[in-house]
């Protein structure tokens, strides 16, 4: 029974034991608590007076207290740091407050250049807080304030700072914006060190990712390739129409061709092999880059080195690339562009007194489909536009009676395209919400509808907006060639060249050459008809020494050195290396004689046969016999004659030595048909 007793009175005085830790622990954890909670309502503490500082902020801009700040007492050195801090900034607050102190202090302030202007020589805004003693001495017998260099710095950095932020607001939102800042105009002689100072600081950032690209660029760019470049560079600056918009043929060279010309000075300068394509794509690159270094430069001006490697070569687009720049500059703070057509733009639309003389003039419009028809040969020739314009106008004026001008009838034609392309917009968005559709539009509906975008896909759905975007678009659906000649029916991958292919069937050539009266499609045919006259021969062979004026007849002919025949006939497996050499061999087989006589009739399977022909009705007969003067219409006959009637070796070499020179000038009337 004690043994009992015993290991019960140990039990309950362990259990006793574990009750107390228990407790201690608990307690342990409930100070944990309130000591948290005490660190939670001091932050929360010093949260409110941050907040209550800037109302005060607010309040301070707005209305200012004029009464001069009470001096505070000295702090203990037993204060906790929470109180010294607010102490601190209680003692800044009313410092600034002070509008008489405040004034003073900037007027000191800007008297001390050396204080805030890195020009100065003896600049020390980065120096010891204690150098602004210089600036406390005067205020202290002023205002009678026991005031220190770091609490002046304090001071004025924090005015600083505002002024700082309501400068970049009045940056960013021009003249929309009015500071609230009672003091901002009185601290205007730092706007110019603060801009000049952001400005750096943009600079250096964007020349660190630029020497970052500009370094990835050299480790990839060799050294030769370099020099590639450089080589495609001055091609480039010497193809004036590839980069000049205001050059006159800008929009009508064919740049493909120009490019592919460059392609072929380099493999024949550098014996470095690039597509015409390739070249496109590197130049573009350069392009970009050159714009990016471009930008920076004039926006930190000559704050900015630019960092790309033939930043001097491409100094030939400057001009055009700043003028770019400018403008998107320009649309961006609103500044009005200046439009070139001012006649068109400042002409009045045609009035209307009924809306039957509106509908009359629809259907006048309608009589005339050169000027909406996107499938009609004359509406992609200015000089046919403009003729049917002419003729509109002139029947204007007389059902009308009256004395319009062609800018207005543009004009008038303009905005009523316009209204239709908005009207069939809103159709096919639904965005009207309604169904009827005016009169007006009905009529123009009737013609206008397959010629005037936009287009809605029925096969994706997607809304397009011109009607050559449309038709491109369809195209890569269904696989079909997008522009169709509606003379011949040839098709082509880009309007461009469905408008050359129009030109040559009507014999619209815009372009003219300089020495002589011939007439020419594009600008491209008159560069290459120009060599004619230069007698510049740039392709070379380097295998037999043989030039060409054009890249394509150098191309042909060196691919029959290394006999590669791109056609092949599919009845007697001969080899051509021209389509139009192909194409008459083809003719020949299937009997297709679609080169007339305009004089006999007579039908021929190839030009070269109808030229030969149409020499027979020559008045006067090409070729003369050097030994007795008889002359010929057909070289055959010529050598025919001196073989049979003047049988000498030196008169067997003369007809050779002609025969060579008439090949040649054949060889330059086929390039110039091509």
């Amino acid at each position: 029974m004690q043994r009992k007793l015993r290991d019960a009175e140990k039990q309950t005085a362990t259990t006793t034991d574990g009750e107390e830790q228990t407790q201690q622990r608990q307690q342990q954890q409930q100070q944990q608590q309130e000591q948290q909670q005490e660190q939670q309502q001091q932050q929360q503490q010093l949260q409110l007076q941050l907040q209550q500082q800037l109302e005060e902020e607010n309040v301070l801009e707005l209305t200012p207290p004029a009464t001069p700040p009470t001096p505070l007492p000295p702090t203990s050195p037993t204060s906790s740091v929470a109180s010294s801090v607010d102490m601190k900034l209680r003692t800044r607050r009313e410092l600034e407050r002070n509008r008489e102190f405040v004034c003073s202090l900037l007027v000191a302030y800007e008297r001390n250049e050396k204080l805030w202007n890195p020009k100065h020589p003896d600049y020390k805004y980065n120096a010891k807080r204690s150098v602004y003693g210089e600036l406390a001495a005067p205020l202290q017998a002023v205002f009678q304030m026991p005031l220190t260099g770091p609490e002046i710095f304090a001071v004025l950095k924090e005015l600083r700072g505002r002024y700082r932020r309501e400068l970049s607001k009045l940056n960013s939102l021009g003249g929309k914006y009015k500071s609230r800042l009672w003091y901002f105009e009185k601290m205007h002689f730092l706007r110019g060190v603060i801009e000049h100072k952001r400005a750096e600081r943009e600079a250096k950032s964007e020349s660190t990712e630029s020497e970052k690209s500009s370094d990835n660029e050299s480790t990839t760019k060799s050294a030769q390739y370099r020099e590639v470049l450089s080589f495609i560079i001055d091609s480039f600056r010497r193809q004036e129409s590839l980069w000049n918009p205001q050059h006159f043929d800008y929009n009508n060279c064919s740049k493909k061709e120009l490019y592919r010309e460059i392609s072929a000075e380099l493999c024949e300068e550098l014996n470095y092999e690039l597509s015409g394509e390739e070249c496109f794509k590197e130049i573009q690159k350069l392009r970009t880059r050159y714009r990016k270094e471009l930008r920076m430069v004039i926006k930190h001006k000559g704050l900015y080195l630019p960092k790309l490697w033939c930043y001097d070569d491409l100094e030939f687009l400057h001009k055009i690339l700043q003028e770019q720049i400018f403008n998107k500059i320009s649309k961006k703070k609103g500044v009005v562009e200046t439009i070139q057509r001012t006649k068109f733009i400042n002409a009045s639309c045609i009035s209307f007194d009924t809306p039957d003389d509106q509908l009359q003039f629809v259907e006048i419009y309608r009589n005339y489909p050169a000027l909406w028809d996107v499938d009609h040969p004359d509406f992609r020739s200015n000089a046919y536009r403009s003729q049917a314009l002419g003729q509109m106008l002139e029947e204007l004026n007389t059902t009308f009676q009256c004395s319009y001008t062609p800018a207005q009838l543009e004009k008038t034609l303009f905005e009523l395209r316009k209204d239709y392309s908005a009207q069939k917009r809103k159709i096919l968005t639904n965005a009207s919400g309604s169904s009827s559709i005016p009169l007006l539009h009905a009529k123009l509906g009737q013609f206008l509808e397959p010629n005037l975008g936009p287009f809605r896909c029925d096969v994706c759905g997607e809304l397009i907006k011109t009607c050559d975007q449309y038709k491109v678009h369809r195209a890569a659906h269904d696989g079909t060639q997008p522009f169709i000649c509606t003379l011949c029916g040839k098709g082509f991958q880009m309007p461009c060249n469905l408008t050359v292919h129009i030109r040559r069937h009507r014999r619209d050539f815009p372009y003219a050459c300089e020495q002589c009266d011939k007439r020419f499609a594009t600008s491209t045919e008159v560069a290459i008809h120009m060599r004619t006259h230069t007698g510049e021969r740039p392709y070379i062979c380097d295998l037999c020494g043989k030039s060409f004026k054009t890249w394509s007849f150098f191309d042909i002919h060196r691919r029959t050195h290394l006999n590669q025949s791109t056609f092949h006939c599919p009845i007697c497996d001969k080899g051509f290396y021209e389509k139009n050499r192909f194409t008459d061999h083809m003719n020949a087989h299937l009997n297709i004689r679609k080169h007339l006589c305009t004089v006999c009739g007579k039908t021929f399977t190839t030009y070269g046969n109808l030229k030969k022909h149409t020499e027979l009705h020559l008045a006067v007969k090409k070729y003369k016999c050097a030994t007795c003067g008889k002359r010929f219409a057909q070289f055959a006959s010529l050598r025919w004659h001196r073989k049979r009637e003047h049988n000498s070796e030196q008169q067997q070499q003369q007809p050779r030595q002609l025969e060579e020179e008439l090949e040649v000038n054949v060889d330059e009337e086929e390039e110039e048909e091509t």
